[in-house]
């Protein structure tokens, strides 16, 4: 009798463990990965950069690591005012561990970023603001154009930029290269008949070891988010060294 008892106990500890264990043994193992440990002494130290570097390097580790997106969100956030990258990582959080900690926190940093976008966008400049910036800055080159014609029918030489001068007019463009300089390189435009400048040449950067998606971001000055619009389909979590990716213009 006293051995069924034993037994039946047992079980339920067992059965108890089974139920309770995998979800707090999960969070402790992502805040033990060594990359997220200096990810949380870099950001105490106010070293954003480096903690943003590292908190990455965790995902690289563990792409299912709650946690280390969550400190990105803040970081994105609070540091950068990336509210898209915030996002992103935010949301990332949520659908991973959707009913635990620090899920609760992430929904509610998701409307904020939310509210920080609608507010980026609303204080974009109208078009009619727009056509009006355009209306004055064709009136400048007019009266520009008119002082130029008159200094070159007096004969005077008039110094300017190594640059040649782009004169606009209302539905009409044309390039005026002041004296004894060399014009820009130029193609034929066999649609129109005329003339137009080469185009400039794409830009890449060759993954370099232990390269991160953010870290050429910043590294060039262009925005995450753009790098990885000039990139669509690429993994920021499977970079190889040597790989080309494009930069955004």
């Amino acid at each position: 009798m006293s051995f069924l008892i034993r037994w039946f106990m047992l079980v339920a500890l067992g059965l108890g463990a089974g139920g309770c264990l995998p979800s707090s043994e999960g969070q402790a193992d992502e805040q033990k990965d060594p990359y997220f440990q200096t990810g949380k002494s870099r950001a105490m130290d106010r070293d954003f950069k480096g903690a943003i570097e590292s908190f990455e390097k965790a995902l690289e580790a563990n792409p299912r690591s709650a946690l280390a997106h969550f400190e990105l969100g803040l970081l994105y956030e609070q540091q950068e005012n990336d509210y898209a990258a915030a996002l992103y990582h935010y949301d990332r959080c949520v659908k991973l561990r959707p009913d635990e900690h620090p899920a609760d926190n992430a929904r509610g940093r998701i409307e904020i970023c939310k509210r920080e976008l609608a507010k980026s966008v609303a204080q974009a400049p109208s078009m009619d603001k727009m056509q009006q910036l355009l209306d004055k800055l064709t009136v400048e080159n007019q009266q520009l154009r008119q002082t130029l014609e008159q200094l070159q029918a007096a004969g005077a030489r008039v110094p300017g930029p190594t640059s040649p001068v782009v004169i606009v007019r209302p539905g009409n463009s044309s390039l005026t290269n002041p004296p004894n300089r060399n014009p820009l390189p130029l193609s034929n435009h066999p649609g129109h008949g005329g003339i137009t400048p080469l185009p400039p040449a794409a830009r890449t950067h060759k993954v370099g070891p232990g390269e991160t998606l953010a870290a050429i971001a910043r590294r060039h000055g262009v925005k995450l988010t753009a790098l990885q619009a000039a990139n669509p389909g690429l993994n920021p979590l499977r970079l190889r060294p040597g790989q080309s990716i494009n930069l955004p213009p």
